[in-house]
């Protein structure tokens, strides 16, 4: 008959082995978690807002869309973005307004973020200061992309992303294009993954809920 003992060491080592694998999992659906949570919105206007200092592009689809430039989950959005805008042949007008705070200094509009903007074509890029454009749009969350056709009647308002830092949102942008070609309306309003705009300017990251570093 064998005997076999359990020793106070391999008790300790299979905790150890629990305790990492226990630790592991929580990792990743934090992570998962984190990436699927969307954003607040408010509802959007359903025409381009006049109150507004964006010139509207008569003859044109209106793009506009709202980022943070100290948000690492609008990577992917921009990233959406360049992809959206060049393989679409209808002629758009592309407005990026990014929030900062009033008299932003140079660190807050020159970011990485910003030259990731500056490098899509055919864009214009505009400082949001204290987030005065995002409020006449009813824009909350980094990463909203807001259409409208050329009459000003609002088209689409949502993400350009199925997740925060995820890029690949294939059936998404494909949607979008045809609603830039033929000017069909989608789900009016969907999902914004981002961060938050409107934050204190000496936080660290830029935002409260996003802990990932830039």
């Amino acid at each position: 008959m064998n005997i076999r003992y359990v020793t106070r060491e391999s008790v300790s080592l299979t905790l150890v082995v629990l305790g990492w694998f226990a630790a592991v999992a929580g990792g990743l659906l934090y992570f998962n978690n984190y990436e699927t949570t969307p954003g607040s919105t408010r509802p959007s206007p359903d025409r381009w807002p006049t109150a507004g200092a964006v010139p509207f592009s008569q003859g044109k689809v209106n793009l506009v869309v709202f980022a943070h430039p100290r948000c690492p989950c609008t990577r992917a959005s921009l990233a959406e973005l360049k992809s959206l805008l060049k393989d679409c042949p209808a002629p758009v007008s592309t407005h990026i307004l990014f929030w900062v705070p009033p008299n932003a200094s140079s660190p807050w509009t020159t970011s990485d973020l910003w030259e990731q903007a500056r490098a899509i074509a055919d864009v214009q890029l505009v400082a949001d200061e204290g987030g005065q454009q995002a409020h006449c749009f009813g824009a909350t969350t980094s990463g909203h992309l807001m259409i409208f056709a050329p009459d000003g009647t609002r088209l689409y308002s949502g993400g350009l992303t199925n997740g925060r830092g995820r890029v690949g949102n294939d059936s998404g942008l494909a949607a979008i294009r045809t609603l830039i070609i033929q000017q069909q309306p989608l789900p009016a309003e969907t999902a914004v993954f981002g961060c938050p705009l409107f934050n204190s300017p000496s936080s660290e990251n830029g935002t409260e809920l996003c802990q990932k570093p830039l």
